[in-house]
């Protein structure tokens, strides 16, 4: 099984220990022994499950595991009216956001490490165990002991009688372990490439693998996928530009949040770069302001900002002034590579430094220009996404076409 990341229990909580439970329904198991669940039905049609992100186990985790622990709860101890209410509490305890965003957390955390076991073969589960405890076999109360990712169904549930008072009350703890399976981590072609070469690695150290034919074979396919790697990783990252130069917005948000981490990371890099690049010289004179940037300054922002909440500016204000200042910006570039290109037959022509700065300020304004859709999408700024949308597709083709001339 994979290693555990855990919640530990909070401090002074009660272990399970030996002891005796008390006869209260027939048949039950002894005290101390786990409770298991049946194991649950293979999906109609076989085959792998659908590639979803791990955020979503977070989603309708009550329902798939509402009638297990049902089942568990019924075959140990309790009267029926007991048991459903416990299952009620242990179902909303899973479906409560602490718990929700700690699996999505976790899962993210972990996330090439569950798609490894999952390319293996293997389900892999969130298991959350929690610690109840009952008097009399009433509910007490219930607190959250760990999270665990898995390869295992550690389902239980399992009970110990801890102590009884002067009045003959009994105290008791009890653990209840689910195991909820997560859906298949989403993977580029490239990390499932990668996935299966660290798969033949493995298998290359493996005693069966010892047949020299077996591993000549293997060996054949790992070179194979080694050479095709390049490709397919240059593959992917021209589609992520041809999806930033499209004039609308990914659909799901997982993905077009992705994006624009990645987008700023890009915005990031291209200031370092022109921090780097810009001459140090004492006394000089102060230069041209350049076109503001349209996203905020904080790290991958590009120059100034348009910070939400500004004094006199709503919403709507402030979207249509993003919208001016990047068709004043893009007007700017094509003015800019125009001459740029007016002076290659003439005998000024220009620099490299200056092409490469072209090609640098167009790749800004098209990541900024993105980046605010994005962020306008999540505003629920419809009119000013579809408005730089418009603008990407006016100027675009004509930017791209003068930053082919100059540069290739």
């Amino acid at each position: 099984a994979a290693p555990t990341a855990a919640v530990e229990p909070p401090a002074g909580a009660a272990k399970p220990t030996a002891g005796a439970e008390p006869g209260a329904a027939a048949p039950k198991p002894s005290a101390g022994t786990k409770v298991k669940p049946p194991a649950p039905a293979a999906p109609a049609g076989g085959g792998a499950k659908p590639r979803v992100p791990v955020g979503r186990i977070a989603v309708g985790l009550g329902k798939f595991a509402g009638p297990m622990i049902l089942d568990m709860i019924n075959r140990y101890t309790m009267a029926k009216e007991d048991a459903e209410r416990t299952q009620a509490r242990i179902v909303a305890k899973l479906e409560s956001p602490e718990v929700k965003a700690r699996i999505t957390e976790l899962a993210e955390q972990k996330r090439w490490e569950i798609a490894g076991m999952q390319h293996r073969g293997k389900e892999v589960f969130a298991t959350v165990k929690l610690q109840i405890s009952l008097t009399n076999d009433l509910f007490n109360n219930m607190t959250l002991a760990r999270i665990g990712i898995e390869d295992v169904n550690r389902s239980t549930y399992e009970c110990t009688v801890m102590s009884h008072d002067i009045m003959n009350n009994e105290y008791k703890t009890c653990w209840a372990e689910v195991s909820l399976p997560l859906p298949n981590v989403e993977v580029s072609k490239s990390e499932e490439a990668q996935l299966e070469l660290e798969m033949m690695e493995e298998q290359g150290h493996s005693p069966e693998t010892m047949d020299p034919e077996h591993l000549g074979d293997l060996s054949d396919k790992r070179n194979r996928l080694l050479g095709e790697l390049p490709q397919i990783k240059e593959k992917e990252e021209q589609e992520k530009k041809e999806e930033i130069d499209r004039p609308s917005v990914i659909p799901d948000q997982k993905k077009r949040a992705q994006q624009q981490a990645e987008i700023g990371e890009q915005l990031r890099r291209l200031n370092e770069k022109k921090q780097a690049s810009a001459p140090k010289q004492q006394n000089a004179p102060t230069p041209q302001p350049a076109p503001p940037a349209l996203i905020p300054a904080a790290p991958a922002a590009p120059q100034t900002s348009i910070l939400p909440g500004a004094s006199g500016e709503g919403p709507i204000a402030q979207a249509a002034k993003v919208v001016k200042q990047a068709e004043v910006w893009a007007t700017q570039l094509v003015n800019k590579g125009t001459v740029l290109i007016n002076r290659i037959s003439s005998g000024n022509a220009p620099t490299q430094a200056e092409r490469n700065s072209f090609r640098d300020d167009e790749a800004q304004w098209r990541l900024s220009v993105k980046y605010a859709m994005n962020d306008f999408t999540a505003k629920s700024r419809s009119e000013a996404v579809n408005a730089l949308g418009e603008l990407l597709d006016r100027f675009g083709g004509k930017l791209e076409e003068l930053r082919i001339r100059l540069v290739g």
